[in-house]
């Protein structure tokens, strides 16, 4: 069907084709039905004009090429009207596109599509804002594209396009759901690579405001008893109650007689203690897997 016209409906549903289905140029300015179709090969749809596509559960075991090599698929309609491509279940064995290939947002359909291998190497903040394309959350883009980067070996990437992935799923999230996600995405980066660390963060950042705290508050220490660095190992200490770093700190803070600490400055890091309990728990949950949808 190379170079084509066709000026109403394309049926080609359930359409078996043994070996490759090439449609680079065809000019489509309605619906193109291919839903349950099996392609043998490669799917070409390269400088194709398309109002719509749709290729909800069909099989493609080679290439679907919307672009790579030649011109991009161009998706609108007779009247300038944005094309729709739906990609509901369908499978291919290589995703072969052109960054300019693919419909507007809003004009994506992708869930349950699913392909073995990428074409091209992008930034996962552009396959970020390809899924976003579709205007339902669906983790199988994410999931897929994981894969596929595993199967590359780049590892971090997966890791990178699945905490994106995270994020997207937390968006769609309300109430007491979203907030927990907050709190799983930006204290644990929800338990995904290297976004575990960001815990330390929050641990060396409410250290250093204790450390400071108790510099210049506590009366017995801010005249010079002790230095900037054991404040620093002591706010370390409270905030992390189940590792005693130094049996010093854990008696400095053993206070009852209120000898050292006034009231008000035992709640202080009294709060930190608690503190320091629910980033344990934030992490202990992120990484458990528990939060991982997929």
């Amino acid at each position: 069907m190379v170079g084509a016209s066709f000026g109403g409906t394309l049926n080609a549903d359930s359409l078996q084709a043994g070996g490759d289905l090439f449609m680079r140029d065809a000019s489509c300015a309605q619906q193109v039905v291919m839903f349950f179709a099996h392609i043998g090969g490669n799917l070409d749809l390269r400088g194709a004009t398309l109002a719509g596509l749709d290729l909800s559960g069909a099989s493609i075991a080679g290439d679907l090429r919307f672009g790579g090599g030649y011109k991009p698929a161009v998706w609108t309609g007779k009247n300038g009207d944005p094309g729709t491509l739906n990609l509901h279940t369908a499978h291919t064995g290589n995703l072969m596109d052109a960054k300019d290939a693919w419909p507007a947002q809003g004009h994506l359909h992708l869930d349950g599509f699913s392909f073995n291998h990428l074409g091209e190497e992008r930034s996962m903040e552009w396959w970020d804002s390809w899924a976003r394309r579709d205007p339902d959350y669906s983790p199988a883009p994410y999931a897929q594209l994981a894969a596929a980067l595993t199967n590359l070996g780049d590892r971090d990437a997966a890791n990178e396009i699945r905490y994106l992935g995270r994020v997207r799923e937390r968006e769609t999230e309300k109430g007491l759901a979203y907030v927990w996600s907050g709190c799983l995405q930006y204290v644990a980066g929800f338990g995904i690579g290297t976004y575990t660390f960001r815990v330390l963060y929050w641990v060396i950042g409410i250290s250093l405001l204790g450390a400071l705290y108790l510099r210049t508050r506590v009366i017995g220490v801010r005249d010079g008893q002790h230095g900037f660095v054991w404040c620093f190992g002591a706010s370390l200490s409270r905030l992390l109650p189940v590792i005693e770093i130094n049996k010093e700190f854990t008696a400095f803070f053993d206070d009852p007689e209120r000898k050292r600490l006034t009231g008000w400055q035992s709640f202080v890091f009294s709060v930190i203690g608690i503190v320091g309990f629910v980033l344990g728990a934030i992490l202990i949950a992120a990484v458990s897997g528990l939060t991982q949808s997929s």
